[in-house]
């Protein structure tokens, strides 16, 4: 089931909603806590069955769907980095804030300071701007993170090195640069 296209096929949208796998919602809950969301997958699932050994549950009983349950982890803890990547930006955005030239408005200066924060951490690569985690963090919609982006780009503090590519389900790309 954690395989990305077992993932994609069990993430049928429904009502309007996305439904998760176990697995995938195992994981970004996981990805939350900070002693976990840094690690890279081998050591992650290492500290996940050392504490379910102490329960005594293996990662095979908690995800019982899984054909094998620690490849599964691996491959899905990946895809999840983003999110963790994320949340680490979101809590430094708010514990360190980042002076921001073009400050309009309170939440428009926490996603540019977001931002900021995910360009830090990822260097001289560009940075995925995720709409629906955006508009979760700073409590707007879809449709205000869309224009925070636009504004974003008007005022210098974001380039778009990479457009989306919708057919190929890849992200747009950008580069925030303090200096706007």
């Amino acid at each position: 089931m954690a395989t990305e296209v077992e993932h994609r096929e069990w993430c049928a949208v429904q009502h309007g909603r996305r439904q998760q796998s176990p697995l995938w919602a195992f994981c970004r809950e996981l990805r939350q806590c900070p002693e976990l969301a840094d690690l890279d997958g081998k050591a992650a699932l290492t500290k996940v069955r050392a504490t379910l050994n102490h329960t005594g549950a293996s990662l095979e009983d908690l995800l019982p769907d899984c054909k094998d349950a620690a490849i599964d982890f691996l491959t899905v803890w990946r895809h999840t980095d983003l999110i963790g990547s994320f949340a680490a930006a979101v809590r430094a955005a708010d514990n360190e804030p980042e002076p921001i030239a073009h400050a309009i408005s309170v939440k428009y200066t926490r996603f540019c300071r977001v931002c900021a924060q995910l360009q830090r951490g990822k260097g001289d690569e560009p940075i995925i701007l995720a709409v629906a985690a955006f508009a979760e963090a700073l409590g707007v919609d879809r449709r205000t993170i869309a224009r925070y982006k636009q504004q974003a780009e008007a005022d210098g503090l974001l380039v778009l090195v990479a457009p989306a590519e919708h057919q190929a389900h890849k992200a747009a790309r950008y580069r925030y640069v303090a200096a706007g």
